[in-house]
């Protein structure tokens, strides 16, 4: 019985790595591909470790049920027909391309859906006010990208940009703010002083986005008729 809960848990897990493996799969091929122009991005990542986690990653999500269910389908259909059912079909190499299918389809699958929402932004929700903003948020990315500053602090001034020009819900930049906050006494008991800096600084960061945030959420509400 305990076995086939430690199964089950570890089943649970390879379906959730699966689920998640696409965005992260995504997020490694754009980091890869800004390492070689940007620096900064290059020296960011700890490029053994990142590789070792894709890699990691890619080998647990080959025994999720996504990757595992239409093998054993398409064996009973063969047997089904009559056919042989193959070993190789279960074997390591026919679940790697099965894993290689799942993930391409995957992959097309989210940019799909991003395109789809895109696309409706565009027809239904872009105005010249919107277009203007989007260029604001590019020119300024552009040259970031260009001074090559560091992920971190271009992912903030990104996110600020974004939660201040299109109105983001003011408690994302609140909670990542105290989950920095709340990491930094735990990074001075481990003794890691410049750790607990840098948390301190974009906590401070965030509550700035947080307090600016709920400025602009405050000013776009409609007054109340009585």
């Amino acid at each position: 019985m305990n076995r086939k809960k430690i199964l089950n848990i570890l089943q649970l897990v390879a379906n959730d790595v699966a689920e998640f493996f696409p965005y992260f799969f995504v997020f490694y091929i754009v980091s890869f591909i800004a390492s070689i122009f940007n620096q900064s991005w290059h020296s960011f990542f700890y490029w053994a470790a990142f590789h070792i986690f894709a890699f990691c990653f890619a080998l647990i999500a080959l025994f999720s049920e996504t990757v595992r269910k239409p093998l054993e389908k398409n064996v009973k259909k063969n047997i089904k027909k009559g056919k042989q059912a193959s070993r190789s079909t279960l074997s390591f190499l026919g679940i790697f391309y099965r894993f290689i299918f799942y993930l391409i389809r995957g992959v097309f699958y989210r940019i799909g859906r991003l395109a789809k929402k895109v696309y409706f932004f565009l027809t239904k929700k872009l105005t010249k006010k919107n277009v203007f903003k989007i260029l604001v948020i590019a020119l300024v990315l552009a040259f970031v990208f260009y001074k090559n500053t560091g992920v971190l602090d271009s992912v903030v001034i990104f996110y600020a940009l974004t939660a201040v020009f299109f109105l983001l819900d003011s408690r994302i930049s609140a909670g990542i703010a105290l989950i920095l906050i709340a990491l930094c006494p735990i990074a001075l008991v481990l003794k890691k002083d410049g750790l607990a800096e840098s948390g301190a600084v974009y906590a401070f960061y965030f509550l700035v986005i947080t307090v600016v945030s709920q400025i602009k959420e405050q000013f776009s509400l409609k007054p109340v008729e009585k």
